[in-house]
């Protein structure tokens, strides 16, 4: 499971558009389809349905939202744990050096 089709996959719920999801992360249609289908393929389900002129979740779908925020909010706490770490070993390597 890559971040960045999390990540796409995230927009499409919210935005209910692959274009528009495109659009906003500055990737071709196609390439979203792309990654939405590697997620398909990789948990055997089917994401989305179209609902009119917009997508919606399938109930498997909704299932993913839930977890695919959880999956992105550990990632971005990682990422500023170790940007925190990095810079308290900064400020301590500054104070024993002075």
């Amino acid at each position: 499971m890559e971040l960045r089709n999390i990540n796409t996959f995230l927009h499409i719920a919210e935005l209910h558009s692959f274009s528009r999801t495109a659009r906003q992360l500055g990737y071709s249609q196609s390439a979203v389809t792309v990654q939405i289908r590697q997620l398909e393929e990789e948990f055997g389900i089917q994401i989305f349905h179209k609902d009119r002129k917009e997508l919606r979740p399938t109930p498997a779908g909704a299932v993913l939202i839930k977890y695919a925020r959880r999956a992105l909010a550990v990632y971005n706490n990682a990422r500023q744990a170790i940007e925190d770490s990095r810079s308290n070993l900064r400020r301590f390597t500054k104070i024993k050096t002075s």
